[in-house]
């Protein structure tokens, strides 16, 4: 079992791929749990108010947290594994765009959730399509800037982008 267990695959014992492996199963299982318990809690005092901004928070919960944390997870669980310099910048670089997603998708979605409600308060339709028309702006903005942000960490010199344009 011994022999089994030090075997090498792909650079690493098969000890640390079933570390790997059960670090991954038990952060799945914790999310799951905080998920099918906390989330539920939320979404009954949620339910229980009158505001819309808990509803959103939900929402964010649902669609941008939760995901975010299964795969951190399972980043979590290959940052075990000895890996190549290179695979290891791989990792760590679609760790940085997963997160930096995750970041102006909530972003986004308050800003969103802020602008429409001081949209409701405008009265007419040509407010609601100007409203429309102007947080489209905003989030094209907020994006660029999330790019502009991950190229620089990705090591590019933004400086010179940002000065041609």
């Amino acid at each position: 079992m011994n022999d089994f267990l030090n075997y090498t695959f792909w650079g690493n014992a098969v000890k640390s791929w079933l570390m790997a492996a059960g670090c991954i199963l038990i952060l799945f299982a914790l999310i799951r749990r905080c998920k099918n318990i906390g989330l539920k809690k939320v979404q009954a005092i949620a339910s229980r108010t009158t505001s819309n901004f808990d509803d959103l928070l939900v929402t964010v919960l649902e669609k941008t947290v939760v995901p975010l944390a299964y795969l951190l997870s399972v980043y979590t669980g290959v940052k075990i594994l000895n890996t190549t310099a290179q695979t290891d910048k791989i990792i760590n670089g679609a760790a940085m765009v997963v997160i930096t997603w995750a970041v102006l998708r909530l972003i986004t979605s308050m800003v969103g959730f802020s602008f429409r409600r001081y949209m409701l308060r405008q009265p007419g339709e040509t407010r609601e399509k100007q409203g429309r028309g102007i947080l489209m702006i905003f989030n094209l903005l907020i994006w660029i800037v999330g790019f502009v942000f991950l190229i620089d960490n990705f090591g590019y010199n933004i400086t010179t982008i940002i000065t041609g344009l």
